[in-house]
């Protein structure tokens, strides 16, 4: 007999977008749901949400491509949220994305705190 196996169950407010499974940006680290951008890093590389262990910060194309429409009813919060894009120019400097419609990719200092969604 085969044992039986039973699907790892995601943190509330996870969305599925292009492929793609999303933590809620405004839970993932703490309370408030933002940090700088090494914290917010190291919480994605450590993550084990729903039995995985693969979770990391998204890239720019990966922000741009998710499906924003999903977003308000998971209880996101539309605002900036870090990718793990280094920004250009000199100094510890990376994108975030502001997640409502038309939203822009930035640069800011790694120092800012954003809100942080990991992605598998």
């Amino acid at each position: 007999m085969l044992p039986t196996v039973f699907a790892a169950t995601l943190p509330e407010g996870t969305v599925v977008s292009n492929g793609l499974t999303w933590t809620r940006n405004n839970s993932t680290v703490g309370s408030s749901g933002k940090s700088n951008w090494s914290a917010a890093n190291n919480t994605c590389q450590a993550l084990t949400a729903g039995g995985f262990s693969n979770w990391r910060l998204p890239v720019n194309s990966e922000l741009n491509a998710l499906d924003k429409s999903l977003l308000k009813s998971a209880g996101w919060a539309i605002d900036y949220t870090w990718a793990q894009t280094p920004g250009n120019g000199d100094g510890d400097y990376h994108y975030m994305k502001w997640l409502g419609n038309g939203g822009s990719l930035v640069q800011v200092s790694d120092n800012a705190n954003n809100y942080v969604t990991c992605v598998r």
